[in-house]
């Protein structure tokens, strides 16, 4: 009986010790823990926080860059231009720099939201940024949380000041506390509320969520079902392949192809998790509503700021999950089985449009990257490959590449404004 007690307390001692060298060993050789209020992140009194210099990809900005980037295109967001769930390379602005030959600074973070947007564009104006453009995630953008309440308003100066010059409403973080994040398993909430640790941080990200996609993939593509296929003049219609003209649909093709149900691209746990963020862009909400007049005011002080340095500034909408298959894809059935989601997608559309409408009466430039994902997903059905994981928003590498090339059409158009092309300021830039 002793003896077995002691092996039992060995045993205990060296799991012990072994949990604690995985401890100290993830946190000095990987970006572990990713979870957690303060995981790889240092205080900033206006955006709230950045990235700690210290691990490896961050420069000594806090941002994900290699060191030394010239001062020429600031491209500003938040996970989704940071490049959660693929390499440094594959995030949009290393994309978009392959495809044009012009450095772009990522200054992007995740849960960065309209007001951290603005600080940065302010700060990108001030060093030189001849382009600077804002990749608005209407989804998560306007929500009363997060990193939106990080920031000491009353303390930062810089936010004093624009308040009063712009007479900004800014966050009531008071009642944070009543606005969700997601839904998940007790678990997995337990798992992620103990983030700071980077062995539970890289359990989470290495195995659990791995194996969650793994297995809603395998599952969706068995439950696949039949469409026709769309003829070349279904594709070139007048309606750009939105819907079909009723001789489109009396000449299609007798061809089935697969089409992924909608249970592939919306898991349930991530229907759940969409059931709460409704909040982030429901528009009966005064503190959405806030938030957007704030974010208008914001642009039109951009904007003016820019033309005074010679610089211009523009909005790439990246639009979510919900919102592109509503528009998009709007024969799957979820949006009948779950009719919030349509209403979710509505929302989406009514901001992107009033946004739309602001630019273009302040004279701004905007681009959408609807059309690349739309034509990403195509392709993607076509050699049975993935844009989305199904039971998150953030994209694979094609979905980066497709932000990659609505970034680039409207650095055309800015570029084109200001007749930088003509002078050939970048002898290595190549327009493709």
């Amino acid at each position: 009986m002793k003896k077995t007690a002691a092996n039992i307390a060995l045993a205990c001692v060296v799991t012990l010790l072994c949990l604690v060298i995985a401890e100290v060993g993830l946190r000095a050789l990987t970006p572990f823990p990713i979870h957690g209020k303060k995981a790889n992140k240092i205080y900033d009194v206006d955006v709230g926080y950045r990235l700690n210099p210290g691990h490896p990809n961050i420069d000594e900005h806090g941002f994900r860059n290699r060191a030394g980037k010239p001062h020429i295109i600031a491209a500003l967001g938040d996970s989704h231009t940071y490049g959660s769930n693929v390499k440094p390379e594959e995030a949009w602005p290393e994309q978009f720099e392959k495809l044009t030959g012009i450095p772009a600074y990522n200054f992007g973070v995740g849960s960065y939201a309209v007001y951290a947007h603005f600080t940065n564009a302010h700060k990108a104006i001030e060093k030189g940024y001849k382009y600077i453009i804002i990749a608005l995630f209407i989804h998560n953008d306007f929500k009363v949380l997060g990193n939106s309440c990080d920031i000491d308003y009353d303390s930062s100066q810089f936010w004093q000041s624009a308040k009063s010059r712009l007479s900004l409403h800014l966050p009531d973080c008071s009642d944070a506390r009543n606005w969700q994040t997601a839904r998940a398993p007790g678990f997995i909430r337990w798992l992620r509320s103990r983030g700071d640790l980077a062995i539970l941080s890289a359990t989470d990200y290495l195995v659990v969520r791995p194996l969650s996609d793994f297995w809603h993939r395998s599952t969706g593509k068995s439950a696949a079902k039949p469409r026709k296929k769309d003829t070349a003049a279904d594709k070139h219609g007048s309606d750009g392949g939105r819907s079909r003209s009723s001789e489109g649909a009396a000449e299609a093709s007798t061809d089935m192809v697969p089409q992924r149900p909608a249970s592939a691209y919306f898991a349930g746990r991530s229907l759940l998790n969409q059931d709460v963020e409704f909040a982030f862009t429901d528009l009966n909400r005064a503190e959405i509503v806030r938030g957007i007049e704030d974010f208008e005011k914001m642009l039109g002080d951009l904007k003016r700021t820019a033309d005074l340095k010679g610089s211009k500034v523009g909005l790439m909408f990246i639009p979510s999950k919900v919102q592109l298959f509503y528009e998009h894809l709007d024969d799957l059935d979820i949006y009948s089985e779950v009719p919030m989601l349509k209403d979710m997608a509505e929302n989406h559309r009514k901001i992107e449009n009033r946004l739309i409408s602001f630019m273009d009466r302040t004279g701004m430039l905007w681009s959408t990257a609807k059309p690349e994902l739309v034509a990403a997903i195509e392709a993607s059905d076509r050699d049975r490959s993935w844009v989305f994981p199904p039971t998150g928003g953030h994209p694979y590498p094609p979905g980066y590449r497709a932000y990659a090339e609505a970034a680039r059409k409207l650095y055309h158009r800015m570029a084109a404004s200001s007749d930088e092309m003509k002078n050939k300021h970048w002898p290595n830039y190549s327009a493709r």
